[in-house]
C-alpha cells in the first residue's frame, strides 16, 4: 500500500513539473513571437510596435476562466470568493479546479461537437447514439490520437458501433469526409481539388483522389434495421443492388462512374461513391424504416477519377491508388502506396498516419490557441476577417471554392506562423491530452495578459489574448440561467440538451452557432440583427427579472451579471436610479445584459 501510494504521489510530481515545464515554455514562445513582431514594425513608417504585455486583472481573468473552462459565469458566491481570496495562486487553483470539474467535460463536448460536425440524423437515420458516443469520450477526457483513430476506422452501423457515426456523417458523400478531415485534424484546405488542382497549395487534384482511394475500400451499404448496442450487424453477402437503375457488380469491380449529376453503377448494395440520386432513394428507403447505414472494410482497392478530370497525370475514369498528402517540409513522414495497402485496412493505415503526422498536433495547438484567446470558436483569422457570406465553403450537391475561406486562413497561419511547431510537440508531449494542452495554456502569461482589440485588417501578433465575443453556447446558456433556469425560463433548455444543427431562424444560430457543414463554424459576429435581438427577446427580459428578483444592491448586480465590482459612477448611476419610486433592478440589468462587457470577453 505504502509502495503503491509513493509510486502515484511521484507520477504527480512528475506530471507537475511537465507542465510546469510546458508553461514557461509557452511564456517564452509567446514573448518571442511579440517581439520579433515589434523589430518588424519599427523599421515601419506608419505602423508603432505594440505595446508591452501587462497582467489582467483578477475580475477580467476571473470571467475569461470560467468561459472557456465550463463554458459559463461564474455565479455570486463563485465571483466573490475568487475576489476575497488573497493567496498568491488563486488562479492556477481556479483552472486546476475548472478542468478538473464535470462541466469541463460539457464544454469540451460543444467544441468536439463543432469540430466534428455532430448532426442529430443523417437522411433521416438518427445519430443519436453516435452524440451519445462524443458526450461520454468528452466527459473521459479521451485523447485525440484515440479518438481519431477510432472514428476513422470504425466498423458497422451507429447502432452497433455508435462511432462509425463520423464516416457515415455524409452518407456516401466521402469527398466531403476527407476535406472536413483534413481540415479539422490537419489544418489543411482541400476545398478546391474537389474540382481542379490546388491554386494557392502544394497539392493536386491527383492527390486528392489518392486520399479519398485510402477510404475507397470502405463500403457503405444498406443494412439490416438498427440492432441493440454492442451486438454487430453481420456483413452483407448476396444482396440487391441498393438502388433501382443500379448494377449488381462482382466484388472485384468498382463504380464505373462517379460523376455527381449520375446514376453510379454501385458495388451490390453501396452507397459510395454518392450521387444526388442515390441519396434521393437513400432518404426514402431510411424513411419507410427496417433499414440502416452500415461501413465495412472489403479488400485494399482504389477510387476512379471523375469524368470531369481534365490534368494529364489521369485520365477520366481510371483507376487511382490510396496515398497520402505530401505536405511541404514533412514528405520524409510520408507512407508510399505499398505500405498503405499492406496494412490491416487502409482506413486503419489513413488514421495510422494522420495522427502520427506533426501537422496533427499543431493544428490542436492552433484550435486550442485559438479557442482560448482569439475567437472562442477555435477558428482562427490570418489578417482580415471575411465577411460572414463570403468563404463558407457548402459541401454536398452545391459545392463552392474561395481563395478567402475560413479553412485557407487556417492553413495559411500554420504555414506561416512557427510557434505551432513547437505547440505541437507540446501537444504530442503530453499524450493528445486536451485537457493538459488547456491547463498549460490557461497558466501561461499570454492567456493571463490584458487583451487587445485588433485594427480591421491587422495580423494579430500580440503575446495576449484578442478581445472576443462570448460563443454563441456561453451567451444562450448564461441568459437561460440568469433567468431561473430551463423550468423558468418558458422551457428553454441549455445548449447540452438542444439539438446538434438547429433551424436558420433559432436564436442560438442568430447568436452565432453554425450549420455544422465544415469544422468548427461558429461566427461569433456581432450583427445589426444581434444588436437588434438583445433590445427586443423576451430571453433577455426573462434574464433581467431573474437577476433582478436575487439581487439586493449594485454589487451583487454588477457581479452576478459582469463578474465584477461596480466602478464609483456606475455604482451612483445604480443609487439615483433606486432612489426613484417603483423603481427596480430589471433595467439596470436588462442594461447590463445589452451591454459590450457582457457580450465580450476582454
Amino acid at each position: 500500500m505504502f509502495t503503491r501510494s509513493l509510486v502515484v504521489l511521484l507520477m504527480f510530481t512528475l506530471a507537475l513539473r511537465a507542465e510546469s515545464e510546458w508553461t514557461a515554455r509557452v511564456n517564452t514562445l509567446f514573448m518571442e513571437r511579440h517581439e520579433a513582431w515589434n523589430r518588424k514594425l519599427e523599421t515601419s513608417d506608419w505602423l508603432k510596435p505594440l505595446e508591452g504585455v501587462q497582467v489582467a486583472a483578477d475580475e477580467v481573468f476571473l470571467k475569461r476562466a470560467y468561459l472557456d473552462a465550463v463554458g459559463r459565469l461564474p455565479r455570486l458566491d463563485e465571483a466573490r470568493a475568487f475576489l476575497e481570496d488573497k493567496a498568491g495562486g488563486k488562479r492556477a487553483a481556479l483552472v486546476d479546479k475548472l478542468l478538473d470539474s464535470p462541466e469541463w467535460g460539457e464544454r469540451w463536448f460543444q467544441r468536439l461537437a463543432s469540430l466534428l460536425r455532430l448532426v442529430d440524423e443523417v437522411n433521416g437515420a438518427s445519430q443519436q447514439p453516435y452524440v451519445d458516443w462524443v458526450k461520454n469520450a468528452a466527459r473521459n477526457n479521451m485523447p485525440m490520437d484515440d479518438l481519431v483513430r477510432t472514428l476513422l476506422s470504425a466498423e458497422g452501423s451507429v447502432g452497433s458501433n455508435p462511432a462509425t457515426g463520423y464516416m457515415l456523417r455524409d452518407a456516401g458523400w466521402m469527398e466531403d469526409t476527407m476535406v472536413a478531415t483534413a481540415q479539422a485534424f490537419l489544418g489543411v484546405s482541400l476545398e478546391c481539388t474537389l474540382c481542379h488542382d490546388h491554386p494557392f497549395a502544394d497539392w493536386t487534384q491527383m492527390q486528392f483522389y489518392r486520399l479519398c482511394a485510402c477510404v475507397g475500400s470502405a463500403r457503405i451499404t444498406r443494412g439490416p434495421a438498427e440492432l441493440p448496442a454492442g451486438q454487430p450487424a453481420p456483413k452483407p453477402r448476396k444482396t440487391k443492388p441498393l438502388f433501382s437503375g443500379g448494377k449488381q457488380l462482382p466484388n472485384r469491380i468498382l463504380s464505373e462512374r462517379v460523376d455527381h449529376g449520375e446514376m453510379p453503377m454501385v458495388l451490390q448494395n453501396e452507397v459510395w461513391p454518392a450521387s444526388e440520386r442515390s441519396q434521393r432513394e437513400l432518404r426514402k428507403l431510411v424513411q419507410t424504416g427496417g433499414h440502416a447505414l452500415e461501413i465495412h472494410d472489403g479488400y485494399p482497392s482504389g477510387v476512379r477519377l471523375p469524368t470531369s478530370y481534365k490534368y494529364r497525370d489521369g485520365k477520366s475514369g481510371e483507376m487511382v491508388k490510396p496515398g497520402m498528402l505530401q505536405i511541404r517540409a514533412v514528405r520524409s513522414a510520408l507512407l508510399d502506396e505499398q505500405a498503405v495497402a499492406r496494412g490491416p485496412t487502409v482506413r486503419a493505415e489513413l488514421a495510422a498516419w494522420l495522427v502520427g503526422h506533426p501537422r496533427f498536433g499543431q493544428r490542436l495547438a492552433q484550435w486550442m490557441v485559438a479557442s482560448l484567446m482569439q475567437n472562442g470558436s477555435g477558428l482562427s483569422y490570418v489578417g482580415a476577417e471575411p465577411e460572414l457570406n463570403e468563404g463558407v465553403l457548402w459541401m454536398g450537391p452545391e459545392r463552392g471554392c474561395s481563395e478567402a475561406g475560413p479553412s485557407m486562413l487556417i492553413q495559411r497561419e500554420l504555414d506561416e506562423e512557427p510557434i505551432y511547431e513547437a505547440l505541437g510537440l507540446m501537444v504530442k508531449a503530453l499524450g493528445y491530452d486536451m485537457k493538459e494542452v488547456q491547463r498549460v495554456l490557461m497558466k501561461s502569461m499570454p492567456y493571463q495578459a490584458v487583451s487587445r482589440a485588433s485594427e480591421m485588417g491587422e495580423t494579430f501578433h500580440y503575446a495576449g489574448p484578442k478581445v472576443r465575443r462570448m460563443s454563441p453556447e456561453a451567451v444562450w446558456d448564461a441568459l437561460v440561467s440568469l433567468g431561473g433556469g430551463p423550468e423558468a425560463s418558458a422551457g428553454l433548455l441549455h445548449t447540452k440538451d438542444l439539438p446538434q444543427r438547429l433551424p436558420e431562424d433559432h436564436a442560438l444560430r442568430l447568436l452565432g452557432r453554425g450549420e455544422r457543414v465544415l469544422p468548427v463554424d461558429d461566427v461569433a459576429t456581432v450583427s445589426f440583427g444581434l444588436c437588434r435581438w438583445f433590445l427586443t427577446s423576451p430571453m433577455v427580459q426573462r434574464a433581467a427579472e431573474g437577476v433582478a428578483s436575487k439581487v439586493k444592491d449594485a454589487d451583487e448586480l454588477f457581479l452576478t451579471v459582469l463578474s465584477r465590482h461596480p466602478t464609483e459612477d456606475e455604482q451612483r448611476i445604480c443609487r439615483a436610479h433606486l432612489a426613484k419610486p417603483k423603481n427596480t433592478f430589471v433595467p439596470l440589468a436588462a442594461a447590463l445584459l445589452c451591454g459590450s462587457d457582457f457580450l465580450f470577453v476582454k
